[in-house]
């Protein structure tokens, strides 16, 4: 699966131009995340890991669980799975 993926990535970036390189990588790895999300799962759940991780590059410095589960697009996150 490794080898697979490092050949489809090395692929995507030579054929991509120089200003979407980094987007091509980007894209392969969430391509493979993508395939392994549970939603719900705070290990595999994508949607979630996305969220958090864009919270977490506004904020700009360490922040605890408690702060994070405040902040409404997670909230709002967390009320969805309940449904």
């Amino acid at each position: 699966m490794a080898e697979g993926f490092i050949y489809r990535a090395v692929d995507a970036i030579r054929n991509a131009g120089i200003d979407e390189r980094e987007h091509s990588v980007l894209e392969s790895v969430f391509a493979i995340y993508r395939d392994l999300h549970v939603n719900g799962d705070p290990e595999n759940d994508f949607v979630l890991h996305q969220r958090l991780i864009r919270c977490i590059a506004v904020i700009g410095a360490p922040v605890s669980a408690d702060v994070l589960v405040r902040v409404p697009q997670i909230r709002d996150y967390f009320e969805t799975l309940g449904e």
